[in-house]
């Protein structure tokens, strides 16, 4: 039988019963080991590659360079690396905690030790299974039957989350014998796994795979020891407040323990920021520059810190970047016709870090002023000079590039990198990504205070992505002092707010099937309403509203 498609615009007649097959006859050599096309875009619905093709449809071959298709890769890499623990380390429990680059970093109980030789069997035989080409069968169950099977293999944590799910049904997948569950689709086999490495990172170790922003490039995952000591004081904690998957969080709800948990994190927050502030008044630093990713709350810890400071009897003053903004024409334009107002090189550097060293060095300046409507620098200018108790709170996208600050001597100045490092996960085997978060906290900020609707957040935010890194995330482990914005509470308020703007992209929408995406993973989350537990101080209202601060 033939079916008449159309693919990425070209129609075409194919006897192809699959979408694996059809993509095999359009693309010779697929699965190709370095870049493979893992599923399909079916009149704008995801579909997994073992579907049949449908006449009159179409169609569009997703490969790893597609946000869809590399979380169907790592999902199916993750399946393919628990299966070949079970063999390797029968009753080992595995915990996939975070991402680190291209990399998750997991870790493992187990009465045997983590070793080189450990790490290289538990790849050879994740190897030795890829070599089999076998399928990731879907299988319809109920969530009772789901929970009943969960509970007498000893994964609680699948069990306990399951009771959250609103369906009373959905789809489970076995592996060369074993059933498990991960939230999204798999690719059609293991054949498709070709790309991944094993690294050992004590105390456990990393699965790397191919980076989304270059498939074809070399594997690699680097080292980041700072940022990695943050999620292990975050692990900490979770373990210490009993909080560490979702479950744990609705369950807080439910015992009406919630109010004490939202305390202890705002609390666990205000220490690491007065140490922070304890830090750079032993270091006697004249500037400080806090850097971090979008929606990481920055403006929030700004203002904390500063009265952190003040408690230590310095004089903070804070100073606006926006205003060293060289005009909008003379902004180049990239190879994509667009200019790139996220490059460093769109600050007059040379005026900053003239006006940088006079004010530290007690002189007067002429502070600028940047009128954002006209793109260009007004005339006029206020005056501005430093007491010798008064320091510089600068906080923006490129405080960590030393470029920004190249007059100011290292001595003078105290880095802080600022990212909401979300710790809390689904369940062992399926973590919630920080990037996630940190859109949800964005897309609700942006319409509650710049008019703009999911919709342009969303569209922006692989542009926002791109810029964090070139421009943000290579200086990370540059600072002096890093900071976790993440409150494990807070995806309880962010639902409701996200869920309304994410349910008006209609279907069919080119970015309906990532707000789609978006509200399943909510689906887990018990909502909350009632926003008084929050304290006006909480990086949390910055995105909210109800900030103390004015924002």
């Amino acid at each position: 039988m033939k079916h008449t498609v159309t693919v990425s615009g070209k129609t075409i007649e194919t006897a192809a019963a699959t979408l694996e097959a059809l993509a095999a006859e359009l693309f010779p050599g697929h699965p190709d080991a370095q870049n493979p096309i893992v599923a399909a875009l079916v009149n704008s619905k995801l579909r997994e590659l073992t579907r049949p093709v449908p006449d009159g449809a179409n169609i569009e071959f997703l490969d790893l360079s597609a946000s869809p298709g590399i979380r169907i890769y790592e999902r199916s890499l993750c399946y393919l690396m628990i299966r070949a623990i079970a063999d390797v380390l029968p009753g080992a429990k595995l915990d996939i905690q975070h991402s680190i680059g291209s990399g998750l970093y997991c870790e493992m109980e187990h009465a045997q030790a983590l070793t080189p030789a450990l790490i290289t069997k538990i790849e050879e035989r994740m190897r030795e299974l890829a070599a089999q080409n076998a399928p990731f069968e879907r299988e319809k169950t109920t969530r009772d039957e789901a929970i009943e099977h969960y509970q007498a293999v000893g994964q609680t944590d699948k069990a306990r989350l399951l009771k959250f799910r609103p369906l009373e049904s959905f789809q489970l997948y076995k592996f060369l014998g074993m059933q498990d569950y991960f939230y999204g689709y798999m690719a059609p086999h293991s054949g498709y796994l070709q790309r991944f490495a094993l690294e050992l990172r004590m105390p456990g170790f990393v699965l790397i795979r191919p980076s989304a922003f270059d498939p074809k490039a070399p594997l690699e995952c680097p080292q980041i020891p700072k940022i990695s000591k943050i999620f292990r004081e975050s692990e900490r904690w979770a373990d210490i407040l009993e909080c560490g998957t979702v479950a744990d969080l609705n369950e807080m709800v439910e015992s009406g323990s919630l109010p004490e948990f939202i305390r202890i994190n705002e609390a666990l927050h205000e220490n690491s920021i007065a140490n922070i502030a304890r830090d750079i008044y032993k270091a006697k630093s004249r500037v400080v520059l806090i850097a971090g990713p979008s929606s990481s709350g920055k403006t929030t810890f700004s203002e904390r810190l500063m009265i952190q400071l003040k408690v230590l009897g310095l004089r903070p003053v804070s100073i606006s970047l926006d205003n060293y903004y060289i005009n909008r024409e003379l902004i180049p334009v990239g190879p994509d016709g667009q200019r790139d107002f996220e490059d460093i090189n769109t600050l007059d550097l040379g005026l900053l870090n003239d006006h940088l060293a006079m004010l530290i060095a007690g002189e007067q300046i002429g502070m600028p002023v940047f009128d954002f409507n006209s793109g260009a620098r007004l005339p006029e200018s206020r005056p501005m000079w430093l007491a010798k108790d008064q320091i510089l709170v600068i906080e923006g996208i490129h405080g960590l590039n030393d470029q920004l600050t190249r007059l100011i001597p290292p001595e003078l100045k105290f880095k802080v990198y600022i990212s909401a490092l979300t710790q809390l996960n689904l369940d062992a085997h399926n973590r919630i990504q920080t990037t996630d978060a940190r859109l949800l906290r964005r897309m609700i900020r942006d319409y509650q205070y710049r008019g703009a609707s999911a919709e342009r957040t969303m569209e922006m935010w692989p542009i926002v992505r791109r810029g964090e890194n070139k421009w943000i995330f290579p200086f990370q482990e540059l600072s002096d002092a890093m900071f976790n914005s993440a409150l494990d509470y807070e995806l309880l308020f962010l639902k409701p707010l996200a869920r309304k703007l994410l349910s008006d992209i209609p279907e069919g929408h080119p970015l309906y099937l990532e707000a789609n995406r978006l509200i399943k993973f909510l689906n887990y989350v018990l909502e909350q309403t009632d926003l008084t537990p929050i304290p006006q101080t909480s990086i949390l209202r910055e995105f909210i509203g109800g900030s103390c601060f004015g924002h």
